[in-house]
């Protein structure tokens, strides 16, 4: 007998804000290592709009938390997309936002998220709407979305991937080498996390072993693959359609993980935003700016994709 990911659900609130419905939950996983732990989800949309489109999974990044997504004013991506009709869930990372800090705060790492967070929020949202859900991770976030379905962990598994990679992104990677020096490694591992002062962006705090194993995911290269071979070629090997949205002042490092996807992975596609990019100023607007911007194209590459229409990314590859 299969066991629920989903220990069980409060609703903390439900308020109408801004024109839109609002409801806060608090989600217990189970078989967490730490039962202490509680995922807040928030579920935005208009009266009648989810009989219309599917539900979108909007997952924030390091550092972040849902107002990644909805913008400390109220006027971000989640809001956006509620607008046009879609089901909007919105989840904290545990200890982040809405979500109360765990006892082992500090223990936290991208394989107890992928292993029981994400398929109690899945859980949840499928007893809601049994629609398969459009993903939307920022950064590491994208990657642990795509390493839950292709390891088959979210029951209806995601009907497509969405990937945002801001500067933010590029930050990550540029600090890995002075984040993990043995003077950092010492200072930071002794007090256990890691301040968003350090990396220069963000309002929540990190725990340290969690940075350390979200940088190895983002830039791991050949070596990380090699020690995670398993889920590599599940992630490869997934039919998941996957959409890396990554603005123009990025590198293209070719060893990173993500570029090892899209360079592996089919029914991957990247666009490249044309979007200046001191838009992306690292923090909780840069992104929701940039997706409001009249020119920044990820509307326009955004909206259809999650519509299910494809055709314009392959256009772009077969170009």
């Amino acid at each position: 007998m299969t066991v629920s990911a989903l220990r069980s659900a409060t609703l903390i609130s439900a308020e109408r804000v801004g024109g839109f419905n609002e409801d806060l939950y608090l989600l217990k996983p189970s078989k967490s290592l730490d039962p202490s732990v509680a995922v807040a989800l928030i579920h935005l949309f208009r009266d009648g709009s989810i009989t219309r489109k599917p539900p979108v999974l909007l997952w924030h990044g390091m550092f972040g938390n849902h107002r990644y997504f909805s913008g400390d004013n109220g006027q971000g991506i989640a809001q956006k997309l509620a607008a046009n009709g879609f089901d909007v869930w919105i989840a904290d990372w545990r200890g982040h936002g809405f979500s109360p800090q765990n006892t082992e705060f500090m223990s936290n790492s991208v394989w107890r998220f992928v292993d029981y967070d994400l398929p109690a929020i899945a859980s949840f949202i499928a007893e809601q709407n049994d629609i398969k859900p459009r993903l939307i991770g920022a950064d590491i976030s994208g990657l642990m979305l795509l390493a839950a379905v292709s390891m088959s962990k979210l029951p209806l598994g995601g009907e497509s991937l969405t990937v945002l990679m801001d500067r933010k992104s590029d930050i990550l990677a540029s600090l890995s080498s002075s984040i993990f020096s043995k003077k950092s490694q010492w200072r930071w591992k002794s007090q256990g996390s890691v301040a968003p002062q350090m990396v220069g962006f963000g309002k929540e705090p990190e725990a340290f072993e969690l940075v350390r194993s979200a940088v190895k995911w983002l830039i791991g290269g050949e070596k990380f693959k090699s020690k995670n071979e398993l889920m590599c070629l599940s992630m490869a090997a997934s039919e998941l359609p996957c959409l890396i949205l990554e603005n123009k002042g990025l590198s293209n490092e070719s060893e990173t993980l993500l570029n090892w996807i899209a360079k592996n992975k089919p029914n991957t596609f990247v666009s490249r935003m044309d979007t200046d990019p001191s838009v992306y100023d690292g923090g909780f607007e840069g992104l929701s700016r940039a997706f409001n911007h009249p020119e920044s194209g990820i509307w326009a590459d955004l909206h259809p994709w999650l519509s299910g229409d494809y055709s314009f990314v392959r256009k772009q590859q077969a170009g």
